[in-house]
């Protein structure tokens, strides 16, 4: 794990395989719930993406730095992330170098009733 500025305190390395291509994925977060900064490479061209809080699509009866949490998690392979998380990148359209990260997860809510719900985030 490397320093980073003020406001970004982490950044982490995940090398993802999805669709046919490796991307090396660099996951910079901070001391704020939701800030992330994503960058994708594929060795000949990068992206870069910051998600806001604002921009995180959690669920009304989730907190947004739990969800962060699990964001990274699910992104980095850590913590609660579990086998069935799933991360697909692709091209916005086919005559686009434009990319979009898809983010899904299921998580089971504690009590007695341990309802499973489903996470997802796309950037």
């Amino acid at each position: 794990m490397a320093t980073t500025s003020a406001s970004l305190v982490a950044a982490d390395l995940r090398v993802l395989h999805t669709a046919g291509q490796q991307y090396f994925a660099v996951v910079q977060h901070g001391r704020h719930a939701g800030q992330i900064e994503l960058a994708l490479t594929d060795g000949r061209y990068a992206w870069r993406h910051s998600l806001s809080p604002s921009e995180l699509s959690r669920p009304a009866h989730m907190s947004a730095s739990d969800f962060s949490a699990r964001l990274l998690d699910g992104l980095l392979a850590k913590g609660d992330a579990c086998a069935d998380d799933e991360i697909v990148v692709c091209r916005t359209s086919p005559e686009s170098s434009d990319l979009q990260l898809e983010w899904k997860a299921t998580v089971q809510q504690p009590g007695a009733l341990g309802l499973v719900v489903s996470l997802q985030q796309v950037r």
